[in-house]
């Protein structure tokens, strides 16, 4: 519990000590330090009498989205553009009669990005750069529970061993990538960076997932037990990869906001074809100015990760095996908007202070 605290607090420190860095005595009016986000709760709630004719199972969902960006733009000639992004999806959900009336997770995700960049020549759209990507999750996830015995179903493994009942957790597994290359940024709405030379490290925090072989590291077997000998807890990778996003709004005062991210990796030394991929999409429709109609989508492959069972928790027959993953979710909530027009402030003051710095 300690690591967890200990780690948002380097997150909100990375993100917002820039803030605190900016020379207050700055004459300029171009402003150096830029923060905006966003932040939207769902709730829902069905609940019925003893009589009902038209009854079925009573259900209670939260839902929580909160997107966080930051830049920071140089105060010497280097003229630097330093991006930060957090994101954090978090949702619980509980059925009556099901997972003995326990609240389980709806959805569970943590994604920052953190990319640095200077100017190719005088270029304001072209930026040499490095990216740096970390992808884990909040809390563990359960195995499915089995209403008739009480009890979770264990985790299998490549080779049907059984490894408890978490089948992830807070760093097991997480994904921390870092690429060098080039990035376009040519308005407020788009920006996409390829970095040819990178690499990315996977850890996997938890004796038993890591056990399990699931999530492609290295796990060594008894050939005559099929008892784990050895693991490795990191599994490392060199390849290329692509980070792309876009963002903005239409219909009157934006209340029709979409954006997008698409993350893709290339393993240079094991099967490169096979690409792995995360996209998401969010689409809000703003009627009031707190109240949000929201529309997400996620989709995922990985080409070292590994499934026993179904979305529903029904185990898959034959053992383990890879798959696309797809996850969508249709919510009204409130919403709190952080310095809402983020990213056309940040093109206005890149533009400004580059130009002054010429």
């Amino acid at each position: 519990m300690y690591l967890k605290h200990s780690f948002f607090q380097i997150f909100l420190i990375a993100i917002f000590l820039p803030a605190y860095a900016t020379n207050p005595s700055d004459s300029t009016d171009v402003k150096r330090f830029l923060y905006g986000g966003t932040g939207t709760v769902n709730f829902s709630h069905t609940g019925y009498g003893q009589y009902y004719s038209a009854g079925g199972l009573g259900t209670m969902s939260i839902n929580s989205l909160v997107d966080l960006y930051t830049t920071t733009l140089s105060e010497d000639q280097s003229q630097s553009v330093w991006d930060n992004n957090l994101r954090i999806d978090y949702g619980i959900v509980k059925v009556e009669n099901t997972n003995g009336e326990q609240f389980s997770k709806s959805s569970d995700d943590i994604d920052f990005i953190s990319k640095f960049g200077c100017p190719v020549g005088q270029s304001e759209n072209w930026l040499y750069s490095s990216a740096l990507n970390f992808q884990s999750q909040i809390n563990e996830t359960r195995t499915a529970y089995n209403e008739e015995e009480g009890s979770y179903a264990p985790l299998i493994g490549e080779r049907n061993g059984q490894f408890g009942t978490v089948q992830s957790d807070f760093l097991a597994p997480a994904d921390l990538s870092l690429g060098l290359g080039i990035e376009f940024q040519p308005n407020e709405h788009l920006s996409v960076f390829t970095g040819p030379l990178s690499g990315k490290i996977r850890i996997i925090n938890d004796e038993n997932i890591a056990k399990s072989g699931l999530y492609g590291n290295e796990v060594e077997y008894d050939e005559e037990t099929n008892e784990v000998i050895d693991f490795n807890t990191t599994r490392i990778e060199a390849g290329a990869n692509v980070i792309a996003n876009y963002q903005n709004k239409f219909l009157e005062d934006d209340r029709l906001a979409f954006s997008t991210n698409v993350k893709l990796f290339s393993n240079y030394i094991s099967k490169p074809e096979n690409v792995d991929l995360n996209w998401n999409t969010v689409t809000s429709l703003n009627p009031w100015e707190f109240v949000t109609i929201n529309y997400s989508t996620n989709l995922a492959y990985d080409d070292n990760k590994q499934f026993t069972a179904f979305a529903d928790g029904t185990e898959i027959d034959g053992g383990p095996v890879k798959g696309i993953q797809f996850k969508n979710m249709l919510g009204v909530g409130l919403t709190y908007k952080l310095n809402d027009d983020f990213k056309k402030k940040k093109i206005e003051a890149k533009r400004l202070l580059f130009v002054k710095q010429e």
